[in-house]
């Protein structure tokens, strides 16, 4: 009985794994679109991607329009904001010289 439980599960696709991963997929192309249209606003409008500095504090600072760009989607789409917790902290974006 169990064998074929777990046979129509696997042919229905309603695995939990399967679940699992659509759910997880759905998040990840949901999180790099949302990327995608800040790129897309910063190339299209021919603003670099980074200012004079990288850090997050700093995003009050002249020449980080990018982040700020990127804070203001954050306050306006919380489902973009559950990301965040995931980012590193001590990321960089600059070489080693």
């Amino acid at each position: 009985k169990l064998w074929r439980e777990k046979r129509m599960c696997i042919e229905t696709d309603s695995e939990i794994t399967t679940l699992v991963h659509k759910d997880q997929l759905a998040h990840n192309r949901y999180y790099v679109s949302s990327i995608i249209d800040i790129v897309a606003f910063l190339a299209i409008n021919h603003l670099p991607f980074r200012g004079d500095t990288d850090a997050w504090d700093s995003a009050g600072q002249t020449g980080s329009g990018s982040f700020l760009l990127f804070e203001f989607t954050l306050e306006k789409d919380p489902n973009l904001a559950k990301i965040i917790p995931a980012i590193q902290r001590n990321a960089t974006c600059t070489s080693h010289e």
